[in-house]
């Protein structure tokens, strides 16, 4: 099972699949999946997994769902979640592709809505009862916004009113069609469409939906006996996950100066060498005496004064040192979590496009549109993966310029550990392109290759 997720942006929509066990963010962050900037949004701010019941929300800011702040909660399909402003993220389970194609000709306008008087009756919530119209321009099609609640897209764009292009790509409500050549195809259908007698359709594959998928009057067409259909598809366009790569400066520590110092021999020695200079007066005078009353105390005091100086000094300094050291340690912190998650997010990008042997024996086996994903326009098109190994990582990491006397600070030897722990990444698809190995080979003991 999986599970389409739409965000809508105001005048944009942007889309993707989440498999069972797949996580994907919406947030500001470069290291997002879905990154939206300006809008209120923090790093992160929406984590979706797929599972088996639905999609597992979470958010540690919290989003509007039904009038509440949640953040942690299982969605469903239809519901709806408000992010930030202009922003809202809505979910749908994703079915195949509809085995049917709606033909237009011959008609002056055809209207969409969810009323059961539409031309093409779309279930569902978030279609309204008058959508949107499509009308007919001689040498092409016309899509109209009949002022709808929630918006008509086209190619991800939010329209009034636009002339169809072929392969365009039409949102409506959570459903998804394609329009080619003068017809309307189903790319992700949901509940239930009918649509009206002055319509007629044309089959596309020879796969047969679900009962509750087919177009209320459409047969299956006719087989031979004892034929076996063969999985004839419209291929849709191929959704590759964003791969990035990221550069993060570290700052350099904050400066909190030298460790105090202190010459004892400079406090010590002038009240000494004053004493031993007035024992010498009062010996060799009669009133000599009277001036050691003021001369100790006086050196005595001088003294303290310089300890207590120099422990007032060094405390401060402690005082200073620890809350760099805490603020700098928060910092790295912020930044490592930063870096795991762009990690993350390529480890699952990479993985994502070069399944495991397993997962692509499951993609055969039920036959989903994956199967059919690469064409011999991408450039991975024979791009095979052989095993996991190491490579280096996405991230790269720039630390602070330091003059030499401060190489030697704990703190920046902090930011260095940093750098070496993420220098590379462990447990990433290996591939081989085919395409361009004249000769491929593989070495090692037989039980292990």
């Amino acid at each position: 099972m999986s599970w389409m997720v739409y965000v809508y942006c105001e005048n944009d929509i942007l889309e993707t699949v989440l498999e069972i066990g797949r996580t994907v963010t919406v947030g500001s962050g470069n290291a997002d999946s879905i990154r939206i900037e300006s809008r209120g949004l923090v790093s992160a701010q929406v984590s979706l997994t797929g599972i088996d019941t639905g999609v597992q929300l979470s958010s540690g800011a919290g989003v509007s769902f039904a009038g509440d702040i949640v953040t942690n909660r299982v969605m469903s399909a239809g519901d709806i979640v408000r992010a930030a402003s202009g922003v809202s993220i809505t979910f749908f389970q994703k079915r195949c592709d509809l085995n049917q194609a709606i033909v237009l000709s011959d008609n002056s306008e055809i209207t969409i809505g969810r009323s059961s008087r539409a031309d093409i009756s779309l279930a569902g919530g978030q279609v309204s009862s008058n959508h949107a119209v499509l009308h007919n321009m001689g040498d092409g099609w016309e899509l109209i916004d009949s002022n709808s609640r929630n918006g008509v897209f086209v190619d991800g764009k939010r329209i009034k009113h636009t002339i169809l292009r072929d392969n365009a790509v039409i949102f409506i409500g959570g459903w998804k069609l394609r329009y080619t050549n003068g017809t309307v195809s189903f790319v992700n259908t949901l509940d239930k469409a009918a649509f009206s007698d002055k319509l007629t359709t044309t089959t596309i594959r020879e796969t047969t939906p679900p009962q509750s998928q087919q177009l209320r009057h459409s047969a299956p067409p006719p087989q031979r006996a004892n034929a076996v259909p063969y999985p004839y598809f419209q291929q849709s366009p191929r959704l590759t996950p964003d791969i990035k790569t990221l550069e993060v400066e570290i700052l350099a520590p904050p400066k909190t100066g030298e460790k105090p110092t202190i010459s004892w021999a400079s406090v010590m020695l002038p009240p000494i060498l004053m004493i031993v200079v007035m024992l010498a007066i009062a010996t060799l005078t009669p009133f000599g005496g009277m001036s050691l009353v003021f001369t100790v105390p006086m050196s005595i005091i001088s003294v303290i004064v310089a300890v207590v100086n120099y422990n007032g000094q060094t405390s401060k300094w402690r005082s200073a040192s620890q809350a760099a050291k805490e603020k700098y340690t928060k910092y790295l912190r912020e930044r490592e979590a930063e870096i795991t998650a762009a990690e993350t997010a390529y480890i699952t990008a990479l993985d994502a496009m070069n399944p495991s042997p397993d997962k692509c024996a499951a993609i055969a086996k039920r036959r989903e549109r994956r199967l059919w994903e690469r064409s011999v326009h991408d450039k991975d098109f024979l791009t095979v993966r052989v095993g996991m190994g190491t490579s280096t990582s996405n991230v790269t990491l720039k630390l602070p310029n330091v003059q030499m006397e401060t190489m030697d600070d704990p703190l920046l030897a902090e930011a260095t550990r940093l750098k070496e722990r993420h220098g590379s990444l462990h447990g990433i698809p290996v591939t081989i392109d085919l395409a361009e190995s004249n000769v491929v080979g593989m070495s090692g003991h037989p039980n292990s290759v």
